[in-house]
């Protein structure tokens, strides 16, 4: 059976997300006349969703997940 990745392109779609995706989400809605809300709610559900797989992707790949000070500008990162 072969198991289903997501590759380099999954890290580079989140790269791309995080970095220009959130501008793109916030000036599309007023040309669109939508509220903001509407796109940037799914928007962020979006990116936790991929983070998320990332992170677990990485960690299965590997056979295990990472322990130790990974997980440290991880959790301040979202803590922010």
């Amino acid at each position: 059976m072969q198991r289903l990745t997501l590759g380099k392109g999954a890290f580079a779609l989140l790269f791309a997300l995080t970095v220009a995706g959130y501008p793109l989400a916030s000036s599309l809605p007023p040309l669109a006349g939508i509220s903001s809300r509407f796109v940037s709610v799914p928007f962020r559900g979006v990116v936790l969703l991929l983070s998320v797989v990332v992170v677990f992707e990485v960690g299965l790949r590997s056979g295990r997940l990472y322990r130790g000070l990974f997980w440290l500008p991880l959790i301040v990162f979202w803590s922010l």
